[in-house]
């Protein structure tokens, strides 16, 4: 779930979609091939389901976990761009220039079309592949958007935060898309109701001939905090109005996971069916590399896991936001001024609470080399500057490719 790991994930598409194209059995009919339902959640926290946290009101999601396999000591990239660059290539971002955080609105910065995308390796071997959501793997330029690197069809938004009704972004340009077309929403519906909406048309449009990819990158949970009234009502009882109104977009998301599901299973699209949930965040230490010198990162080998400069800004162990008044914890970033690698065997210590840096110094040595032997393939990180020519000013008020 939450906790599952890019490359765990995307080893196992990747495993599915190579045996789709190439076949065991060569010419193996399309009615075989499995189809692939990817929902990713978006800013999802460990404890922000109901098996982890009774309190948080996720019964869909809660049933295909019980079914299925929960994946709970792993990790995804630590921001939006990064994770989505692994989901959508295989590769981690050091490889792609993604590894510094977000793609920013007017950024320059893309996924490199010399990386071949799943949905476009997918299509080699017959299979309908569709988006709905959030893209922020670059817009720039058109051969950077979705419909050019390997879906069918595409609906949601180029960038990374927008705003939930009014579908702009914070410093204001609207970015809503049908494919290549601006796609008008003169009522300013919520985004889960149009994305869940689109999707479900996806379904009940699609040839079940073909097998299916569905790449579902929804909004929710990302910020600004904003869910209909009757989803935060639901948690009436706590007093924090951001954790209450958090806590609705999470079950707002589980009941479009909820009736998504019931869609494909209605046209029978179920029965031979790859489906992964996942989160795209993990903010408490990067995955590796971060830097293109170990600075921050996180890799690991078997039960181990080394982590190198500070862990983040969620250092230690806090306390839960209570269900009333306000949180007591207090977060320190960087609390100390230098952090020293840290060691940890995560099968005995799934809590990262007793260094082993010192007591293990040959594991240490080993993680250490390994990490430098990795950095070795890096490529430099994207670092352009924003471009005042992708401005929405300058394209009618609407995030626009073409100025790059």
């Amino acid at each position: 779930m939450a906790e599952i790991t890019t490359m765990t994930v995307m080893m196992t598409v990747m495993m599915t979609a190579m045996m789709a194209v190439f076949g065991v059995a060569g010419n193996a009919a399309a009615s075989q091939k499995p189809n692939i339902i990817f929902f990713v959640a978006d800013d999802l926290g460990w404890n922000d389901v109901g098996w982890h946290n009774p309190s948080m009101l996720t019964p869909n999601l809660n049933r295909y976990a019980a079914q299925g396999v929960i994946l709970n000591s792993s990790y995804v990239q630590y921001f939006c761009s990064p994770s989505r660059n692994a989901f959508m290539t295989g590769y981690f971002p050091y490889h792609t220039g993604l590894q510094h955080g977000v793609i920013l609105e007017g950024e320059p910065r893309y996924v490199p079309t010399n990386f071949t995308m799943l949905p476009k390796l997918l299509k080699t071997a017959g299979y309908a592949t569709h988006m709905v959501g959030k893209w922020h793997l670059g817009m720039c330029n058109w051969k950077y958007t979705p419909t050019y690197r390997g879906f069918d069809s595409y609906f949601g938004y180029y960038n990374g935060a927008e705003d939930y009704y009014t579908h702009e972004t914070k410093d204001g340009g609207y970015d809503l898309r049908n494919d290549t077309l601006v796609a008008k929403d003169p009522g300013q519906s919520h985004f889960d109701y149009l994305f869940t909406d689109h999707t479900l048309k996806v379904i009940s449009e699609h040839d079940t001939s073909t097998p299916l990819y569905l790449y579902l990158p929804f909004h929710l949970c990302h910020n600004p905090l904003q869910v209909p009234k009757e989803y935060e009502q639901r948690y009436s009882h706590i007093h924090t109005q951001d954790r209450r109104t958090y806590c609705g977009m999470v079950t707002m998301m589980d009941e479009s996971f909820g009736n998504i599901t019931q869609a494909l299973d209605s046209r029978g699209l179920l029965d031979n069916t790859l489906l992964v949930f996942t989160t795209d965040d993990d903010a408490r230490s990067r995955l590796v590399p971060y830097h293109t010198t170990p600075g921050r990162c996180g890799p690991r080998y078997k039960d181990y896991k080394l982590m190198t400069g500070s862990p983040g800004r969620f250092n230690d162990w806090y306390p839960l936001p209570r269900s009333q008044g306000e949180e007591d914890a207090t977060h320190e970033e960087d609390a100390k001024p230098h952090w020293k690698p840290q060691l940890y065997n995560i099968r005995n210590d799934p809590e990262e609470r007793h260094d082993l840096a010192d007591t293990e110094p040959q594991t240490m040595k080993m993680m250490m080399d390994r990490l430098h032997k990795w950095m070795a393939s890096g490529v430099p990180p994207q670092n352009t500057p924003i471009d005042p020519r992708g401005d929405p000013k300058n394209w009618g008020g609407v995030w626009t490719p073409g100025w790059c």
